[in-house]
């Protein structure tokens, strides 16, 4: 059993893939850790399909063999649980992925096979449960988090729902968010619908919009800060589309330079 509540559970999604949310995720879990030193930060990766804050982050513990995360486990009160990955930079901020867990942990076999499978939402919403559920973490967290982020998948779908349930179960306080959108047209499109499907969602407190990948010259930010205006939420700021950020990101590091847009979280 969870022995703690987390002080703060924090969301990152959009309603469009491929716009910067694990990018968002990983630089809020970092700027959290290192306001916070004291306190286990745990950022859990729930995106299914296309789950990649473990390289995004700079976690080396993977296979030579199947280029994927190595899980490990260990026995603790007798019930098996499974390694969190610890960012080598911040020792209180630690690293769980859905995608490995379902492919090798709920599978029992990690076989080629269950790695290219497509998961039924039944195997999904366990994994949410013993990744977040009331009954306790099946991760060997190394103290009781005071901060979870979690990245999720595109719009409200069966994580999140998932999410939501365990959180009802934990009776946690309301869950915030930070939604992420890029200028362009397909972003903004896909985002203004989830953003009005978030409205009625009571769980969730949405604490603002960020802009992503903003080129000044041909793709400012006045559409993301509209789209937040017109739903009644707070613009959090832009970070630009530059090739500093994208050779950091290629190389497993976190540029922190724009870690402002998440101090509303902080």
């Amino acid at each position: 059993m969870l022995s703690k509540k987390p002080k703060n559970v924090i969301l990152v999604g959009s309603g469009k893939g491929g716009v910067g949310k694990t990018f968002l995720a990983c630089m809020t879990a970092l700027a959290l850790a290192r306001k916070h030193p004291e306190e286990l930060v745990a950022l859990l990766d729930l995106d299914v399909e296309g789950p990649n804050v473990l390289s995004m982050i700079g976690i080396e513990r993977l296979s030579r063999f199947i280029q994927e995360p190595l899980l490990e486990c260990k026995t603790v009160d007798g019930s098996l649980k499974w390694l969190p990955f610890v960012q080598q930079n911040h020792d209180n901020l630690e690293v769980f992925s859905i995608k490995p867990y379902l492919d090798f942990a709920l599978s029992g076999n990690g076989s080629a096979l269950d790695r290219g499978k497509v998961w039924r939402e039944l195997d999904i919403r366990q994994a949410v449960e013993h990744l977040f559920g009331s009954r306790g973490s099946a991760v060997a967290w190394s103290r009781p988090p005071v901060y979870y982020v979690m990245d999720t998948p595109p719009g409200v779908g069966v994580v999140m729902k998932s999410v939501l349930d365990s959180a009802r179960a934990r009776m946690l306080p309301k869950l915030r968010m930070m939604v992420v959108s890029t200028p362009k047209k397909p972003s903004i499109d896909k985002c203004r619908p989830f953003l009005g499907t978030l409205a009625s969602v009571r769980e969730i407190e949405v604490v603002g919009v960020v802009a992503n990948m903003v080129i000044e010259a041909g793709r400012p930010a006045a559409p993301v800060r509209k789209m937040a205006e017109d739903y009644g939420h707070k613009f959090l700021g832009s970070i630009p589309e530059t090739l500093e950020i994208e050779r950091a990101l290629d190389r497993g590091e976190i540029p922190m330079d724009y870690a402002g847009v998440v101090d509303v979280v902080l």
